[in-house]
């Protein structure tokens, strides 16, 4: 029996209402795997909520970041993944960042993955949406590295690095070969404006897609990928891309296949990975038992295909494919969905349906 540890850090506003949700479907899921693995959840929150009560904060290279702790991240060091929801980002007063960055670069925290794909009954611009984005997490302009030089002029680095882009290149080869037939990569850039940042990432693809003979490589400007979005999302599998931009074209990918209450995400390094909803704090929504708890509980399926993938756990991996298969269930039934899904139920009821659809 092997037993993993998994920091739950629910964020602010709907983060808790969506929490419930996520350990309650977790909790339901122990049967299909508590032969084989061991869950210990430990809680440790992060976030504006932090902030506002504590006025925690952590330096990293020069910037300040609120709502995080050398405390929380000691208990961190002890775990093995994060499932989190949301951050209420845009309170933080201006000067204070995020708390996510520091966790990125402790823990290696290099690509981003957030998979969009067609559910039963839920909005999808096409039929037959399976795709992925993948965004490079360590550097690009997402950094924060600006320069006042005065007289009203302010400069913004963009910091891109053939080892960053190739390490991952690789993971987006990677995961393009495990996932279906397609074994398609498009990789997003601008290397008619910035020749040689944009160069080196678009070229650093080049080299690595050698190494993968029995898949693709297409590249695309960021001009470009809007509009065959919107066109052909149908044809895409995995699209890969640097910090900022990848953070662009990540509210298109959500809102062409079912919107911000079902989109997951999952952001990995070599050996600790966070879990997260695509959407964010919602506050207006605190308490009102309306939202949408899909999105976390699709995060916690990837948290498990994680752990199973990487502790060669396939009981894991059996009790995230139950869970997808109540979603789907409660989806073609059409009685349990919440408001954003054209339905009259709350966070809670849908959250009974999905766990009753794993009996």
């Amino acid at each position: 029996m092997k037993t993993l540890r998994i920091a739950v850090t629910p964020g602010d506003g709907i983060a808790y209402e969506c929490m419930d949700s996520v350990m309650a479907v977790l909790e339901n899921a122990e049967k299909y795997f508590k032969d084989e693995m061991k869950l210990e959840y430990i809680y440790e929150n992060i976030g504006h909520d932090v902030w506002k009560e504590t006025k925690a904060c952590v330096e990293l290279d020069g910037v300040t970041h609120g709502g995080i702790s050398e405390k929380a991240l000691e208990v961190f060091d002890t775990t093995d993944a994060m499932i989190y929801i949301a951050t209420s980002g845009g309170d933080f007063p201006r000067g204070i960042y995020t708390p996510f960055p520091v966790i990125r670069k402790r823990y290696g925290i290099y690509a981003n993955v957030r998979p969009s794909k067609t559910l039963p009954n839920v909005f999808s611009l096409k039929p037959d949406i399976d795709l992925v984005l993948v965004r490079e997490q360590t550097e690009g302009l997402w950094m924060g590295r600006e320069a006042d030089l005065g007289n009203g002029v302010v400069t913004a680095e963009v910091r891109i690095s053939r080892a960053a882009s190739e390490k991952i290149a690789h993971f987006a080869f990677e995961l393009a070969r495990e996932r279906n037939q397609k074994k398609h990569v498009v990789v997003v850039h601008k290397d008619n404006v910035l020749n040689k940042a944009f160069g080196m990432f678009v070229d650093s693809f080049r080299r690595v897609a050698k190494e993968y003979p029995d898949c693709t490589l297409e590249d695309m400007h960021t001009d470009v990928l809007p509009y065959q979005l919107m066109k052909q999302p149908e044809r895409f599998d995995v699209i890969a891309t640097t910090n900022m931009y990848g953070d662009a074209i990540s509210g298109q990918t959500t809102g062409i296949c079912g919107g911000l209450g079902v989109g997951p995400s999952g952001e990995y390094g070599d050996n600790w990975a966070v879990f997260r909803s695509v959407h964010g704090s919602a506050p207006k929504w605190k308490g009102k038992d309306r939202v949408n708890p899909m999105a976390g509980i699709l995060s916690g399926v990837m948290m498990l295909e994680y752990l199973g993938n990487k502790n060669g756990l396939p009981k894991a991996k059996v009790a995230a494919n139950h869970i997808r298969k109540a979603i789907d269930k409660v989806l073609v039934e059409k009685k349990h969905l919440t408001q954003d899904l054209g339905g009259t139920a709350g966070t809670k009821e849908m959250t009974s349906a999905i766990i009753e659809a794993m009996e």
